[in-house]
This record gives structure tokens, sequence and C-alpha cells, in this order.
């Protein structure tokens, strides 16, 4: 079968790359090598019998991160002159296409995410500005037809008795008594009763 390589990361600096193979005989040859096509030294190499009785075989080399070269695992039946090649750059080892696409994936993704999360927001918030509006205005209109209602009561009571009644719609509600004879008295306006000095 055609060789594959394993990458996983080393130590420090380092990445191991591991080219692995099946289904060869008599026992092949495996090499690893360099764009010039140097052989390059395998930090472990391995071959064992299947069940099969075919074999498989597996080898490592370490490579330096910083490094942008490619390499290639060679592996040769000299026998049969069959010879399975497969190359890998260390960029695309450190930064495979796969993992660039799912990188951008989950950029879109978690903008997406901020973007809906910021509009949910801002429709809260208006929906939240236009209740309090609501409520302002209800409680305004209830406001000044209380204020209605009392400024028609001292209208009445003024025809009554004879006095004048200046209404200030103001916490707590005050009104200025006027007596025609030239009396004057300060009144503050309590829900329960009135308190006069």
């Amino acid at each position: 079968m055609a060789p594959h390589i394993h990458i996983e990361p080393g130590n420090n600096r380092d990445i191991k790359m591991t080219c692995i193979s099946t289904g060869w005989f008599p026992e092949p040859e495996i090499q690893w090598k360099d764009p010039q096509g140097l052989h390059l030294a395998p930090a472990s190499e391995t071959k064992r019998i299947e069940e099969n009785g075919l074999f498989h075989v597996e080898s490592s080399i370490t490579m330096d991160r910083s490094s942008r070269t490619e390499v290639s695992c060679v592996i040769r039946n000299l026998i049969l002159n069959v010879e399975k090649v497969v190359l890998v750059s260390m960029a695309d080892a450190l930064f495979p296409k796969d993992s660039l696409w799912a990188m951008w994936l989950t950029l879109v993704l978690f903008l997406l995410a901020v973007g809906t999360t910021i509009c949910l927001l801002l429709v809260c918030a208006r929906k939240s500005k236009g209740k309090l509006q609501e409520e302002h205005d209800l409680l305004t209109e209830q406001k000044e037809e209380e204020n209605g209602k009392l400024q028609e009561k001292y209208a009445k009571l003024e025809e009554e008795n004879g006095t004048s009644y200046l209404v200030f719609n103001i916490p707590p509600l005050m009104f200025f008594h006027f007596n025609k004879t030239t009396k004057y008295r300060h009144c503050i306006y309590d829900p329960n009763a009135f308190r006069s000095r």
C-alpha cells in the first residue's frame, strides 16, 4: 500500500513524522530523503510480519519546526523493483490545509455568534426602552387625569365655600387656600388626610 505520514508534536521545537505502510513482501527497504535526494537518518524504524504474512513497516524522523524544507519517505522492494514515495513539506505539516479551513470556519462562526449576540442585546434594549416609555406615558396620563379630577373637586369646593384654591401637581401635592375674608392658610395634601398649618 502507498505509505502515509503521521505527524505529531515532539519535544520543544521539534515535530515527529512517522511513515507507515503495509502489504509488502518480501521485506522492503524504507528511507527518508531531503529535496536533494540525500538520506536522512531515521529516529526509529520497525518492521513486522502481520497475520497475512505481509510486512508492516514504520519509520520516524524528527524535524525542527523552523525548517521549511520538504522530506520524502521512500519504501522500496528491491526484488520486485517496486517503489512507493510520499512527499510532505514542513509548512503543510505545521499548517495543514484542513486545519486552515477549520480555523477559518471557527473564526467565521465565532464572529457570527458575536454579531448575533450584539443584535439580540440591541433588540432587547430597544424593547425595554419602549416598554419604559409606555409605562412613563401611562403614569403621566394617569397623573394628568387625577390632577384634572382634583381641579374639578376644588372648583366645586370653591363654588360651595366661596374660597379660592391654587393646586400645584408636584409631590407632595400642595395647594394654597385663599379665604376671601383675607385669611391665608397654607395646606399640604396627603392621600389619607389634610394637614394644615
